[in-house]
């Protein structure tokens, strides 16, 4: 619209003159013809013989009183400048080539324009300086009130709800946490907005984005409202750089971003602390994880493939995703952890033995297996192309069977997947769903897989024919299974099959523990349980519980109970020892169990 008859048309841009009439403008007047608000302009020319720079119109809404002030520029150093700025977004282009921007986007654009402005001066561009400096001035002018009362609150490390924009400029860095683990992270801010949630509550929205291996990701941030003012480093989501420690936590963020964009791929990582199921009901909430889990980050569309370099920067690398998806390999499921709860696995030192001179020829079959996998014959070789490796441990419950094969996985340094048959009388569907995933993830992560309970495949025995087939289901998975697969079982001898089980490359009956490979039973417990006592600690406490009459699984039950009890963090005496083996004498009334001490 045209500008008030009174206004000055040969006044330079941004003067006092015409700041003042900016502040005392009036409500606007409702007009029952346009159904809509006038506006009312001021108009400023640039410096003389330039033409119009730009207009500041203002708007006063009817029912809020609220007024919104927008810079109409005309001049094309200014288009220019703007666009050069990166924030054509944030433009809208009006008729006669014009454009228009937002008073709080240009709040947050007064320092670049400075540098643009001595840019302009440096390179002798008269004409693009003089616009540049004349809006300058008037931004400088209009925005003096705001900046004294933001200023002070910022001295105070706080922040009114209706100022949260000024803390916010695009491509600010704003820190958060993880909802799902708490884990810090941050955001690279794009735009903000006020909205009003499902139950009328007002919220603060930032729309940022996160980094990954595939590119940005939007997401959303909510700040709810608050009287008076409140501490900066207190709000849910507020710039990394008033953080209280920001350089160790930038730090932190970079570093897990190394961590992220390192783990493209599948890895064997060890977890500890809170995660979430990632396939859970409404009442479920996160829970501790504790042991192996690994990220296959192969299968997932939105990831890379692992032979795809990725470089970024410390910024890119500070706003990856504080999260990845990883399948735990005791429980079996899937869950979402923080990054900062993975490390690196670090592989026993002192596996157990197994019995006689046979242990060393099975772990010879199984490295042979994985070498054959990673260097495959030629094509047209008579040698088979894939084929499984299978070993059967059998022999009476807790003599260590299992922990052989676990012993064999730590050898191999390969990933251990655990599944007991047994828990197909639990729930059908649930089960077979079940082996589907855990034989899919054994052959892509060449996994070492151990069947608990095999007897139960192998054994005759009056069972509903649901079952029977999936039975039947799992023996024929085996039977294709090209990797390397450890029956347990829990007999001594194999009466009769229900099915046509899988030939087994070689078999290891285990007798009773002997006092030999009772200590090796306890150092293997011990070195479980607590991995950061000393080696010979461990060799001098598994020779002491080598006289026991204990079984593999009445060990871990004492070794467990001792580190309940010891004194020393992480460590276990002789003494706790005892205690923990006189407590489960009682429990068991066995009160002749000799102890340790005594032996």
């Amino acid at each position: 619209m045209p500008p008030p008859e009174n206004a000055d048309k040969s006044s330079a841009l941004g003067s006092k003159e015409a700041t003042d009439s900016v502040q005392d403008l009036g409500l606007c007047s409702w007009n029952d013809e346009d159904l809509d608000y006038d506006e009312i302009s001021v108009l400023s020319r640039g410096p003389k013989g330039l033409g119009s720079a730009f207009f500041v119109r203002d708007i006063i809404d009817r029912y809020t009183r609220k007024k919104s002030t927008t810079f109409e520029l005309i001049a094309d150093h200014l288009q220019d400048t703007m666009f050069e700025l990166d924030v054509n977004r944030n433009m809208r282009l009006i008729e006669d080539d014009t454009s228009t921007i937002g008073y709080k986007d240009i709040y947050h654009l007064r320092d670049p324009l400075k540098m643009l402005r001595d840019k302009a001066e440096a390179e002798q561009q008269v004409a693009r300086h003089d616009i540049l400096d004349t809006f300058i001035r008037c931004l400088d002018d209009m925005f003096a009130p705001l900046d004294k009362r933001v200023a002070a609150l910022l001295e105070e490390n706080r922040i009114e709800y209706e100022l949260l924009w000024t803390l916010f400029a695009p491509k600010t860095i704003a820190f958060t946490t993880c909802r799902i683990t708490k884990a810090p992270c941050a955001t690279r801010v794009s735009r903000y907005s006020n909205t009003i949630n499902r139950m009328g509550q007002k919220n603060f929205r930032i729309e940022g984005h996160t980094f990954s291996g595939k590119g940005e990701q939007l997401c959303f941030l909510d700040i709810p409202v608050f009287e008076s003012t409140k501490r900066i480093d207190s709000l849910s989501v507020y710039p990394l750089c008033y953080h209280p420690q920001v350089t160790a936590m930038r730090e932190r963020l970079v570093e897990n971003g190394r961590r992220v964009m390192a783990w493209t791929g599948i890895h064997h990582l060890q977890h500890s602390g809170w995660a979430l199921p990632l396939y859970h009901n409404g009442n479920q909430r996160a829970q501790v994880l504790e042991g192996r889990i690994v990220v296959n980050r192969v299968t997932l569309d939105n990831e890379p493939s692992p032979s795809i370099s990725i470089s970024c920067g410390d910024e890119e690398l500070s706003i990856c995703s504080p999260t990845l998806t990883g399948f735990a390999l005791t429980s079996l499921k899937r869950y979402v952890v923080a990054v900062d709860n993975l490390r690196e696995v670090l592989w026993m030192d002192r596996p157990l033995a197994m019995p006689g001179r046979n242990g060393q020829l099975v772990l010879d079959l199984v490295n042979c297996h994985y070498r054959q996998k990673e260097n495959p014959p030629p094509e047209g070789s008579s040698q088979p192309q894939e084929q499984n490796t299978t070993i059967l441990l059998r022999g009476p419950p807790s003599v260590g069977k299992t922990m052989t094969a676990v012993s064999i996985a730590e050898r191999c340094k390969r990933p251990l997947l655990i599944l007991d048959a047994g828990s197909i009388d639990a729930n059908l569907a649930v089960a077979e769903s079940l082996h589907n995933e855990v034989f899919a993830n054994a052959a892509l992560w060449n996994a070492i897989l151990v069947i608990k309970n095999a007897d139960i495949l192998l054994r005759t025995s009056s069972i509903v024919s649901q079952r029977n087939t999936v039975i039947g289901r799992l023996v024929q998975r085996l039977q294709t299974f090209d990797g390397v697969c450890i029956f347990v079982e829990n007999q001594s001898e194999v009466q009769s099959r229900a099915e046509p089980a899988p030939p087994v490359n070689c078999t290891l009956d285990f007798l009773p523990l002997s006092s030999e490979s009772r200590k090796e039973v306890s150092f293997f417990r011990l070195d479980q349980v607590t991995p950061s006592q000393s080696r010979s600690n461990k060799e001098a406490l598994a020779e002491a519980l080598a006289g026991t009459p204990l079984n593999s699984h009445q060990i871990l039950k004492v070794v467990q109970t001792a580190s309940y009890l010891g004194s020393d963090a992480g460590n276990i005496t002789t003494q706790d020892l005892d205690r923990a083996i006189e407590l489960q004498s009682g429990v068991l009334n066995s009160p002749h169990t000799p102890s340790a001490s005594s032996v």
